[in-house]
């Protein structure tokens, strides 16, 4: 059983002779539950961390990179159903203020935040990471 998934996709998914996705469901499968670490790149879905969450309840660490058309809404409903998650990792994605709080108000066990060149919305308004940081700290 398969306990790390780490996929990336570098390349342009309509090139290629298999689909990524597919893929991720077949590995999450073959973990039978026991997967602690996933790491998607350049190809997360809303329903493909949906089949993740929902198949994987020991999850502890969680990176997703360059999902730009993923809604923090749906991320925020994944990680509910990841009560051991520990590590939460986001990398040029979409998310506003309001997501950020809700995504550490359903992690209880949430030990680490990164959050690494993303587009903040935030009452309509976009800040850097400089920005934001500061008002938070």
């Amino acid at each position: 059983m398969w306990r790390v998934i780490d996929m990336w996709n570098l390349g342009d998914l309509s090139d290629m002779d298999y689909d990524l996705e597919v893929m991720c469901r077949y590995a999450v499968d073959r973990s039978q539950g026991e997967v602690v670490d996933v790491n998607l790149q350049y190809f997360a879905t809303a329903q493909l961390l949906e089949y993740i969450a929902e198949r994987s309840g020991k999850l502890k660490r969680l990176s997703i990179a360059c999902c730009y058309g993923m809604v923090c809404e749906s991320l925020v409903e994944v990680v509910k159903k990841l009560p051991l998650l520990e590590e939460l990792s986001l990398t040029h994605t979409t998310i506003t203020i309001e997501g950020i709080e809700d995504l550490g108000r359903s992690c209880p066990r949430l030990k680490l935040f990164e959050l690494n060149n993303s587009l903040y919305m935030g009452s309509g308004d976009c800040f850097d990471n400089e920005d934001v940081s500061s008002s938070y700290y």
